[in-house]
């Protein structure tokens, strides 16, 4: 047996130990390295299977909203044909009073106003049509016959009893002597006879363009009636401010009992 000396005993038994040791380590290490990837695969693993129950969260939501909207819209459904069944005869009773109503009111406008009329007609009489278009269509032509009770308007036209005929183009003028004259440019033009004036709804009056021939639709008898000559200069001047020739003023208008 050899007889290490003391230094070397401890030089050798160290040596033995780091020889030992030092494998160890790196085994440790190694265990250390894997224990610490698989705990980040562990939480990426978890926020993955997170964010996966979030989506299916969400998709679930809106599956849900989805058939709540659905159910929404089969009840509206269900409520339409009801709302249909009550709202459809009132539009009809509303075109029909006012289908009254132009037929018995002055003939102002009355080829426009009647034209608006039956296309509302054709409207509210299609079975398959929209009941809000159809409501539409009902209240605007309500406006526009409630907003001529409160204008005054003027507008060129022939003379209701007498229209004038008239064949090719009118290119000449009349002046308020009766004198003809033609226009400078010699475009096509279009000549009335004279102007109606309308007072809202209680008077509609006619006059020729040389301030002759005042008439008055009487709603009563459902006819023209010549007015006095002596209204015809307040007629004149009453159209003459509704068309802006002259600064606007008090004028009167002949109105015709009702019927």
């Amino acid at each position: 047996m050899v007889n290490f000396p003391s230094r070397v005993r401890v030089a050798l038994v160290s040596g033995v130990a780091c020889a030992v040791l030092s494998p160890m380590a790196h085994v440790q290490m190694a265990y250390a390295q894997s224990s610490s990837s698989n705990e980040t695969q562990y939480h990426s693993l978890l926020t993955q299977i997170s964010n996966a129950k979030l989506n299916i969260a969400h998709q679930e939501l809106y599956v849900f909203k989805q058939d709540e909207t659905l159910k929404g819209l089969k009840k509206q459904m269900v409520g339409l044909d009801a709302v249909k069944a009550s709202v459809d005869p009132m539009l009809s009773k509303m075109t029909v009073g006012l289908d009254t109503q132009i037929n018995g009111d002055y003939p102002f406008k009355l080829e426009e106003r009647m034209s608006r009329l039956q296309s509302l007609k054709d409207t509210v009489g299609d079975k398959d049509g929209s009941i809000a278009n159809k409501y539409r269509k009902v209240l605007s032509a309500y406006t526009i016959e409630v907003n001529y009770g409160n204008s005054v308007e003027v507008y060129a036209a022939d003379h209701p009893v007498h229209p004038t005929n008239r064949v090719g183009d009118d290119r000449f003028l009349k002046t308020e002597t009766g004198e003809l004259i033609m226009t400078k440019s010699g475009d096509r033009i279009m000549l009335f006879d004279g102007y109606y004036l309308r007072f809202g709804r209680m008077s509609f009056i006619y006059q020729n363009q040389d301030g002759t021939d005042a008439l008055q639709y009487d709603l009563k008898k459902k006819e023209w009636v010549k007015l006095p000559s002596g209204k015809s200069l307040v007629v004149r001047q009453a159209i003459q401010a509704a068309r802006g020739e002259i600064a606007p003023r008090v004028v009167f208008a002949p109105v015709s009992p009702m019927p």
